[in-house]
């Protein structure tokens, strides 16, 4: 199965581009739109032209790689939905990325719940991919806060493939939101002051979202209080482990 590591070494040139750079280029292949990533790719060439030609041919790569994975994907059975993973059942799919999937489901024992299951893209086998999956559940579980989801299990399927069980927010993102309700200033000020202390916790834990916008905000009501959640530490960053291993 092919990787998207093993497709850049294909080209012939693996290494060619600093580690910053490379992990700025798959923040923007994983995490933008499609439509911005042109735009975005652009820019990264024009701050660092002495890598352009290098950020360009990986992009083509993963480009190159996403294909053969959509390929490969059309003719593969999702045993996710039609089994579950451990003791959760699958309900339906919430959404998906380019490393994992997101599930509604059912968490059976110990305790009942409704969860949302993040789980690894059967394709995504390479190291990069596990390692950063595995990073936004080692992120999430270090943060507690009212207004982040939570974090509430772990582990790996029967088929190898990576999954964490985590909050379920049923809400909507936090513009949407406030245009429904038409929500007026002072409002949105609170909600937005809640969603500041949000990002404070993180980053009293040295740890950097990297992608909040509106559709990672989501709220809902609790208790008859608008609630933000911040969702998605997809390609967040946790400073304390990159001191670390610079030193």
């Amino acid at each position: 199965m092919r990787t998207i590591r093993y497709v850049a070494r294909m080209s012939g040139r693996a290494d060619d581009l600093p580690e910053a750079l490379e992990e700025r280029l798959y923040a923007i292949h994983f995490a933008a739109a499609s439509a911005e990533r042109d735009r975005l790719v652009a820019q990264l060439c024009s701050e660092h032209p002495r890598h352009e030609a290098a950020l360009r041919r990986r992009m083509g790569a993963l480009a190159r790689s996403d294909r053969a994975l959509g390929r490969m994907r059309a003719g593969l059975e999702d045993a996710v939905s039609s089994h579950g993973v451990g003791p959760f059942r699958v309900e339906r799919l919430l959404g998906e990325g380019g490393f994992g999937a997101v599930y509604l489901a059912r968490q059976r024992e110990p305790v009942e719940r409704t969860v949302a299951l993040k789980v690894l893209h059967a394709e995504r086998v390479d190291e990069h991919s596990r390692r950063r999956f595995d990073d936004e559940r080692q992120l999430l579980a270090r943060l507690q806060h009212t207004c982040i989801a939570q974090v509430y299990d772990a582990g790996v399927t029967d088929g190898g493939r990576q999954y964490f069980a985590m909050e379920y927010v049923e809400g909507l993102p936090i513009t949407t939101w406030c245009e429904r309700h038409r929500a007026g200033v002072d409002e949105r000020l609170r909600l937005f002051l809640r969603v500041c202390a949000a990002i404070h916790h993180a980053h009293q834990r040295e740890i950097v979202h990297r992608d909040i916008k509106p559709s990672n905000v989501l709220v809902r009501d609790e208790d008859g209080r608008p609630t933000p959640k911040v969702i998605d530490f997809g390609i967040a960053k946790w400073l304390a482990r990159e001191v670390q291993a610079g030193d």
